[in-house]
């Protein structure tokens, strides 16, 4: 039985201060993890380290070029973690931009806001559609703020996320924002494709190099590359890590690697990935081969484009020139390939102390959803609803977590 005061008050089982039963058992946890990570996969690396940098093609970047004075940055994000309510899930999703130069900030703003909503999607559904509508955003930004001033465009994140099928079906459509906020899945990756296919031809006309900084990096694109100079001990490695990982240890300060054009990196990696995966994996590989393959052979315009685009695009790590909060090496997506070298020879000297070029460092700091933010939209939200009856369905699912949008100050 439960004691007749129930509910308990939350001072009888919260408390402000650390929980000392958890803080033992995650200390012991974190300790046994960290030097697994460092048997495993560290140590190894390091020894195997000078082999690998003989046998890949590392360049060192050379003097700084000064020639990119006005540089446009995009990014968008949205709120992590949602709303969870009684009728769905709700997040906020943002997409701004700023212009930067020598002598600091140029124009600089909140594009667009939305407010997306799930009735029923599971969670990871719904995390698809927020981060693709969250790209239309950021692309349709990009489009609109693109000119003849400004000299490179540095969006947060790929050029591509051709992960997804439909992102080879580009769709499009006369009015974006109806259009996204009316769809959802993958369909998404039809919109968002459309666009951005939009936006570099652009870029294109105008001569403006297009860089997608990828700091987040899960990829394995290196892994045909090592497979083929028979390193087996490092591609067991990044068979359980990452290039992120693998080029943060491979690089030293002012060096880069080209790996590839951006299409046949991508064809490289699924065809290994093909043979060397489960069935079940395999199956969704060959759906995206499939894709590539068509690409060339394509009767639709937009297709080839997309295409084209992603032939003509570089994909390259480099390591920073100057001093670094957590020293790694940074992947970056450069269109077009002719001008890799003058985008590397100034990115490589003006990346921030967070390892980002500078421009994406300011648009990271302005482009952000507070968790009091959160907090406000909610309570707004719940003021806008008067009927008690429809209140219900704006109840929060879990109310005890609401103490995630508080905030920290």
């Amino acid at each position: 039985m439960y004691p007749k005061d129930y509910p308990i008050t939350s001072d009888d089982i919260e408390s402000g201060e650390e929980n000392l039963e958890l803080l033992t058992v995650i200390t012991s946890i974190v300790k046994r993890a960290g030097e697994d990570i460092v048997k495993r996969y560290v140590e190894p690396l390091i020894v195997f380290r000078d082999k690998l940098r003989n046998q890949l093609d590392i360049m060192r970047v050379g003097e700084p070029c000064e020639d990119f004075v006005s540089i446009l940055a995009v990014d968008s994000t949205w709120s992590r973690p949602s709303i969870d309510l009684i009728i769905g899930r709700m997040a906020i999703i943002i997409a701004g931009y700023v212009v930067a130069t020598p002598m600091g900030i140029g124009p600089y703003g909140i594009s667009s806001v939305a407010l997306r909503r799930s009735y029923g999607d599971d969670e990871a559904r719904f995390d698809i559609d927020v981060e693709l509508e969250a790209k239309i955003m950021e692309f349709s930004t990009a489009l609109k703020k693109i000119g003849r001033d400004i000299d490179m465009v540095i969006l947060d994140g790929s050029l591509y996320f051709s992960t997804i099928p439909e992102f080879f079906s580009p769709i499009e459509v006369v009015d974006t924002a109806r259009a996204r906020t009316l769809t959802s899945g993958t369909k998404l990756a039809s919109i968002a494709s459309a666009i951005l296919i939009k936006f570099l031809r652009k870029a294109r006309e105008l001569g403006i190099p297009v860089v997608g900084v990828v700091k987040r990096v899960s990829s394995r694109f290196l892994l045909p590359r090592i497979a083929k100079l028979g390193l087996t001990d490092i591609e067991d490695i990044l068979r359980k890590t990452n290039d992120k990982f693998l080029m943060s240890y491979t690089l030293e300060p002012r060096e880069y690697l080209v790996l590839d054009s951006y299409l046949n990196t991508l064809k490289e990696y699924l065809s290994y990935l093909y043979r060397s995966s489960p069935r079940y994996v395999a199956k969704k590989v060959e759906k995206i081969l499939e894709k590539l393959d068509e690409c060339s052979k394509s009767n639709e315009e937009l297709v080839t484009e997309l295409c084209n685009y992603m032939d003509n695009t570089s994909v390259v790590f480099y390591r920073q020139a100057n001093d670094a909060l957590y020293p790694q090496a940074i992947r970056l997506d450069v269109y077009p390939k002719n001008l890799l070298d003058k985008v590397l020879n100034h990115i490589v000297y003006n990346t921030s102390h967070n390892s980002v070029p500078i421009p994406l460092d300011y648009i990271d700091r302005y482009v952000r959803i507070e968790a009091s933010i959160i907090k406000k939209m909610y309570s707004l939200l719940r003021s806008y609803v008067d009927d008690s009856k429809a209140s219900i369905a704006f109840g929060l699912t879990n109310p005890q977590k609401y103490y995630l949008f508080e905030s920290s100050s």
